[in-house]
């Protein structure tokens, strides 16, 4: 507390008038007598899933080099075939969107 307050906290609280409710215990494992327990499901961590870990790296290993070659089939496809036709659709989509303006 500052210095320049000679009350004491006693005294603060005799001047707020005294406190009217009930405590609550923050720990939601033990409650008081009657109430159900808040924890239940979801609301932990299930260690087994770390398990799904190891299935989900083998796919991305095989996925990504499966992936990337699709991609560059598509590409090299568009390159020679797709060019033109890739062209004209943009210039349709900026032709489009010239004109929402």
């Amino acid at each position: 507390m500052c210095k320049r307050h000679a009350y004491t906290f006693e005294a603060q609280l005799a001047g707020e008038g005294a406190y009217e409710g009930q405590t609550m215990r923050l720990d939601l494992h033990e409650r008081e007598k009657g109430a159900r327990r808040v924890a239940g499901t979801g609301q932990h961590f299930s260690w087994w899933m770390l398990w799904l870990i190891w299935p989900l790296i083998g796919l991305v290993k095989w996925g990504t080099p499966l992936a990337l070659s699709a991609f560059a089939a598509v590409a090299d496809s568009l390159g020679t075939i797709g060019a033109p036709i890739v062209a004209l659709l943009l210039i349709a989509a900026g032709i489009t969107l010239l004109r929402r303006s």
